[in-house]
């Protein structure tokens, strides 16, 4: 099933597909261990059951294209992900005024729609799916190159009026980027953390298709 967080209370195209983060600001043993878990791995959703490139890394082709209709916790959390790994990451015009029925490769955003297991509603402002509202992911959505290319809705706000964060938002990104499984902060002790910001340069400092010998 899908990675969801509890709580109470993406106009620069690059020429290059592989994104050049800063290695020295990765601690490799636990953001590379990490990574296997939640990306590399096929033993837990959404990467369970998927054969192709398994044992690999898992990511988009830069930039993503993001329908975020404006929204200032999703437009912060871009800016954020975008300062944390040193470049553009995300492509937020492309996509940003064209109807979803249109849009076959890209993140969309979707308010009011966040679901917990079961469709549960109550405490859960924040996932992602192929349809908002829904649980699953979309089919095929990675190659056997390794490349993440589909449709996604990035859901914030449940229909109870309970808001997601910034950090929710940064989070369910990170799940849209490429992480699978939750680990510490990620979703494990912290919504986000030092942790989740290593084993996102990592991912994002070599192309997809990635062995893990090779991080």
């Amino acid at each position: 099933m899908a990675k969801w967080i509890k709580v109470s209370g993406l106009l620069v195209l690059l020429a290059a597909a592989v994104l050049a983060v800063n290695r020295s600001l990765v601690r490799p043993n636990t953001a590379r261990a990490d990574l296997v878990a939640s990306n590399l791995s096929n033993r837990d959703f959404p990467y369970n059951g998927v054969t192709v490139a398994a044992n690999r890394t898992k990511r988009w082709d830069l930039p993503i294209p993001v329908k975020h209709m404006n929204d200032p916790r999703l437009l912060a959390a871009m800016d954020e992900i975008e300062k944390q790994l040193g470049t553009v990451i995300f492509d937020r015009v492309g996509i940003n005024g064209t109807p979803d029925n249109q849009i076959r490769h890209g993140i969309i955003l979707s308010v009011g729609t966040a679901v917990g297991p079961k469709g549960t509603q109550s405490g859960f402002t924040g996932h992602v799916s192929a349809t908002p509202s829904s649980t699953g992911y979309p089919p095929n959505f990675v190659g056997s190159n390794g490349i993440i290319s589909a449709r996604f809705y990035l859901n914030l706000d449940n229909s109870n009026g309970e808001l997601a964060t910034e950090e929710i938002a940064i989070h369910e990104l990170g799940h849209a980027m490429g992480f699978g499984k939750h680990f510490r902060d990620f979703g494990d002790g912290r919504v986000i953390g030092p942790g989740f910001w290593n084993a996102l340069r990592l991912l994002y400092s070599h192309p997809p298709g990635t062995a893990e010998a090779n991080l």
